[in-house]
């Protein structure tokens, strides 16, 4: 049960954050610190092949999750419950991505470090999500 209210609060702080900086930002950078500034930037994506079909990437999402989902309940992998924790948080990070891209045809961005791409929380999430999954493999 932890890992599903771990992922439904991901899922809620992401869209509430994008929501909140997307409204609030309008093109104005604010610094939070020396190395950190919060912007919006919206991430488009390009169509090719066989990615560009709304319906081709939910169904790599659900194969995605169905391939956990085995893993976890096969009785080998991921059963401490930090590394459950990792997979809830990284597969609601991808998840609420994957609905902004499928919804908006973007992704709205906002954390920048600078010498890094901008990303958002679904991203921290995913990647800290992975991390601990691994760890506690």
């Amino acid at each position: 049960m932890q890992p599903l209210l771990l992922a439904a609060f991901v899922v809620a702080a992401d869209r509430a954050s994008k929501a909140t900086v997307a409204r609030l930002t309008s093109g104005r950078v604010v610094s939070v610190g020396p190395w950190l500034r919060i912007h919006c930037v919206v991430t488009r994506f390009r169509r090719h092949g066989l990615l560009r079909s709304p319906a081709v990437l939910l169904l790599i999402w659900t194969a995605a999750l169905a391939v956990v989902l085995l893993a976890t309940n096969s009785g080998h992998f991921f059963q401490r419950p930090p590394a459950q924790l990792g997979l809830g948080a990284a597969l609601a990070g991808s998840g609420s991505n994957l609905y902004d891209r499928l919804r908006h045809g973007a992704v709205i961005d906002f954390l920048d470090l600078g010498w890094w791409p901008a990303s958002n929380l679904a991203d921290v999430a995913i990647v800290a999500g992975v991390i601990i999954s691994l760890r506690f493999l």
